[in-house]
Parts: structure tokens; C-alpha cells; sequence
């Protein structure tokens, strides 16, 4: 991916599973869900409605890197979420 382009994009976590297929959106949660963290929250966390405590954030940060192959910063998945 061309480095301006991504800089340009928005790479919050909503944004970023908008852009993935099906199958890599459900392998996330899915992932995400082995991690102890609740089907419905999950679904919050990518809604944008909830943010996930830090350690969560790290997780999934973790499972985004491996599914889309680019790391994300925390600042860009989840901004103005400081803990």
C-alpha cells in the first residue's frame, strides 16, 4: 500500500474491518472472542460504542497485523482513547 494513501486513510478499528472480506472480519472475532472478551462487546469495539481496555487494544492490534498484514498504531485504531 502506497505510504501517503495510508496516511490519508482512516485506520480506526471500524474503518479497518469496513475494508476487510467476511471471512477475515468473522476470523477476527473469532480471535478476539478466544481472548476472553465477550461476542457482544466485541461487536461494540468494532461499532466504534466501546473501547477495549489497554491490554485488549494490544490484542487486537496483534490480530489485525496478522490478518491484513500492516501494523497499525494504537493511536490510529482506536484515537483519542487514552488510558
Amino acid at each position: 500500500m502506497d505510504l501517503f494513501l495510508s496516511k490519508t486513510m482512516d485506520n480506526t478499528l471500524k474503518a479497518v474491518c469496513s475494508r476487510m472480506t467476511p471471512a477475515d472480519k468473522q476470523l477476527l472475532i473469532s480471535k478476539i472472542v478466544q481472548d476472553g472478551v465477550a461476542v457482544v462487546t466485541v461487536y461494540a469495539y468494532i461499532n466504534g460504542t466501546r473501547t477495549p481496555k489497554k491490554l485488549y487494544q494490544i490484542q487486537i492490534q496483534k490480530h489485525i497485523g496478522r490478518l491484513t498484514g500492516q501494523l497499525y498504531p494504537l493511536e490510529e485504531l482506536f484515537p483519542g482513547k487514552e488510558e
